[in-house]
């Protein structure tokens, strides 16, 4: 993702569509990330009368130039991401389990 944020940081504009062609990603994927990339403030959509959605620099890359930066900054996103998704799944797992543990202690 670091590449489509450093495409909008360098064109200045990506329409969601395009990216979505040049990455072979369906839309709804590609706007997946994309959400998680306007809660961390580093895109922004506007939406166009027609239904476009156009990316644009966020408010914390605005200042940014170099693609090294940016690369840290979305990687950071990323793995925050990661660590909330991997302590969703732990949490899933721990419900799902709990039934388990009470049939086995009513069993004993």
């Amino acid at each position: 993702m670091s590449v489509l944020v450093s495409m909008v940081n360098r064109k200045g504009q990506v329409t969601v569509s395009d990216a979505s062609k040049l990455f072979d990603l369906d839309e709804e994927r590609l706007n997946d990330f994309v959400k998680i990339l306007m809660d961390n403030k580093i895109l922004e959509v506007e939406y166009q009368a027609s239904g476009e959605k156009i990316l644009r620099k966020g408010e914390a890359i605005r200042s940014i130039i170099a693609a090294d930066e940016i690369k840290k900054r979305v990687g950071e996103v990323l793995d925050r991401v990661d660590i909330e998704h991997k302590e969703g799944v732990k949490e899933v797992e721990g419900l799902l389990n709990a039934p388990k543990k009470k049939t086995e202690e009513v069993v004993q």
